[in-house]
């Protein structure tokens, strides 16, 4: 069901047909959908939520997928709402007092604009299970195009307990930059170089100093398991 609501208290209400447990103290919710129409998950959102929403035709039959393993707040649970519609390419615009949920049509239209962006053949070459070597020029080409990453994946916060650890990656694209570097859909990204990636601005930072950098070491989770990537700049 999604989602469930609970309390610190016994005694929870049996709820209704949407699948909302109620409880006489909201503190937490499980914010839980496998493969469901986005309208379903809207309506549920609504209500919990509160707020109101608008689905344009041409996205209301797209199917989110959301996997909350811990309780998060009412708020935690519409940013991973939210970003559980970038992941498909969707967005919320907000229009008086509803919120319109559409096409990201600035993602569609980078996307055409970079479609026959191609790296080098010889551009990374990969030496074993862990280790990469990049191009010096294409590594800088990579980097003077942020456009060019950001449509080949989509990059959301990770958050553990409520408080952000990395950036989680989705929808990477086949032949894309990711892929050649190792990356899976579902990996977290926590550290790169030795910096603790837990905020945009974090983010920022490690992507400037990443322009002069000889070596990039990722340490990245994945399942569960701790790995660390390492790739030389030739």
């Amino acid at each position: 069901a999604l989602p469930v609501i609970q309390d610190n208290h016994a005694g929870l209400d049996e709820g209704d047909s949407t699948g909302v447990l109620v409880a006489k103290r909201v503190k937490k919710v499980r914010l839980n959908a496998d493969n469901q129409n986005l309208v379903k998950v809207v309506k549920k959102m609504s209500k919990l939520t509160g707020k109101n929403f608008i689905v344009e035709n041409s996205v209301r039959n797209e199917r989110l997928t959301i996997i909350s393993s811990s309780p998060v707040t009412v708020d935690e649970a519409y940013e991973g709402f939210v970003n559980a519609l970038h992941a498909q390419k969707l967005k919320v615009v907000q229009m008086g007092k509803f919120y319109k949920i559409c096409r990201d049509r600035g993602f569609l239209r980078v996307e055409r604009e970079t479609r026959d962006s191609a790296l080098s053949s010889d551009a990374i070459t990969k030496v074993n299970d862990s280790t990469w070597r990049i191009s010096r020029s294409d590594l800088d080409l990579v980097l003077a195009e942020p456009s060019l990453l950001a449509v080949q994946a989509r990059i959301v916060p990770n958050f553990v307990d409520g408080k952000p650890q990395g950036f989680k990656l989705f929808s990477i694209r086949p032949g894309s930059l990711y892929q050649l570097l190792g990356f899976k859909n579902g990996d977290v990204v926590k550290s790169i170089n030795g910096m603790e990636i837990n905020s945009p601005q974090k983010a920022m930072e490690v992507y400037n100093k990443l322009k002069t950098a000889n070596k990039i070491v990722v340490n990245l989770s994945r399942r569960g398991e701790e790995k660390t990537f390492t790739y030389n700049i030739k």
